[in-house]
């Protein structure tokens, strides 16, 4: 029953970001506006909307740093399965576009190098890392490493 009642608070809370997110374009499309995303938030709710194959747990800002090589001041939530798959799903607020553009580059890069690790380690999740979204919308950054076909979508229905 109480997992029941967390995905439906769950799914709750990505209908809330998803309104707040389409109220905030103008009438141009929102070209004029920045859209905010609470990282944390769009996060824990896309975290229970796409499907992982492992459990995928929110991990703290030393392991993101050890994990990501970012510039300073980029805000990051990053959920990480338990090692034994590629699956993660990482956002990223890095405050202006260009710093955007440099995280974009440290998203790719880590792909790159869990590509190689997963190579030897486990063969059977480079499919998963070869077909990761890895985005940039602004001023965020949104990677995601799984074999759910809808993760594409459930990251562009959050920022764009």
């Amino acid at each position: 029953w109480r997992q029941v009642m967390k995905k439906i608070f769950i799914a709750l809370l990505a209908t809330a970001i998803l309104f707040a997110a389409v109220g905030c374009g103008s009438e141009n499309g929102g070209k004029d506006e920045v859209r905010t995303v609470d990282i944390s938030s769009a996060a824990q709710a896309l975290a229970a909307e796409i499907t992982f194959e492992d459990e995928i747990a929110p991990i703290d800002d030393e392991a993101v740093r050890y994990l990501y090589d970012l510039p300073d001041g980029v805000k990051a939530a990053v959920y990480s399965s338990s090692g034994a798959t590629a699956e993660e799903l990482a956002l990223f607020d890095a405050g202006d576009e260009s710093t955007a553009k440099a995280v974009l580059s440290v998203a790719r890069e880590h792909i790159q190098s869990q590509l190689e690790s997963f190579k030897n380690y486990n063969p059977d999740e480079t499919d998963k890392l070869e077909k990761a979204v890895v985005k940039q919308f602004g001023q965020y950054v949104a990677l995601c490493v799984t074999s759910d076909a809808g993760a594409a979508a459930a990251v562009d229905k959050i920022f764009g």
